[in-house]
C-alpha cells in the first residue's frame, strides 16, 4: 500500500529511452538491422517534425549485423533487390557527399567493400562530429584486473552467491527528499 501510494505522490521515475527522446538525444548501441534501422528512422522522422533544434546522435556500435540472409530469393528478385540496392547507394552517397565534402564517386568507391573506421578515422572523414573523450582516466575503467579485484575484496563485498538481497529501496519525494520503504511492503 505504502508504494502504491508513493507512486501517485510522485509519479513514476522517469524511464531512460523517454528521458533521451525529450533531450532530443538518439543512441545506437547494437549492430544495425533491420528492426534497428526502422526503430531509428522512426524516431528521426518524429524528431524532425517536432522542431528544427539539433538531434544529437551518440554511436557506439559495431555496424551493421553480419551475415543478413539473402538466400531463397528467386533471379527476378535479386535483379529487383540489386536495382534498389544501387538507388539507395546513389541516395546514401549524395548525403554523404554534402556532409563530408567528398565526391559521391570517392564515397561510392570507398564504400564499395566494407570499410571500418576507427572513431578518428571516422572524425577525419565527415562521417562523425567528434569522438568524446573520458574526462577522467581513472573512472574509464581498471586496467589491472587483478587490482581490481583486490578493490574489490576490501570493499567487503561478497561473492555472488553470499551477496543478500536488498531489502530497502530509495524513491524521489517531493521537494527534493528521498522516502525509503522496505521492498516486502505491500
Amino acid at each position: 500500500m505504502l508504494r502504491k501510494k508513493l507512486w501517485r505522490e510522485a509519479g513514476p521515475p522517469p524511464d531512460l529511452a523517454t528521458r533521451l527522446f525529450s533531450e532530443r538525444i538518439m543512441y545506437l548501441g547494437m549492430p544495425i538491422d533491420s528492426s534497428v534501422a526502422e526503430l531509428l528512422t522512426a524516431q528521426l522522422f518524429v524528431l524532425v517534425q517536432e522542431a528544427p533544434d539539433p538531434i544529437y546522435f551518440y554511436i557506439n556500435s559495431t555496424g551493421i549485423a553480419p551475415l543478413q540472409r539473402l538466400s531463397g530469393m528467386q533471379a527476378s528478385d535479386i535483379d529487383i533487390y540489386r536495382k534498389i540496392t544501387r538507388e539507395k547507394t546513389h541516395t546514401m552517397a549524395k548525403y554523404l557527399a554534402l556532409h563530408t565534402k567528398k565526391s559521391e564517386d570517392d564515397i561510392i568507391a570507398d564504400f564499395a567493400r566494407p570499410r571500418y573506421f576507427t572513431p578518428y578515422e571516422a572524425a577525419q572523414y565527415g562521417l562523425i562530429d567528434t569522438v568524446l573523450e573520458p574526462k577522467d582516466d581513472k573512472n574509464v575503467a581498471h586496467k589491472d584486473w587483478a587490482k581490481m579485484g583486490s578493490d574489490i575484496s576490501e570493499l567487503g563485498l561478497w561473492d555472488d552467491e553470499e551477496q543478500p538481497l536488498p531489502t530497502n529501496v530509495m524513491y524521489p519525494g517531493k521537494r527534493g527528499t528521498s522516502e525509503y520503504w522496505r521492498s516486502d511492503f505491500d
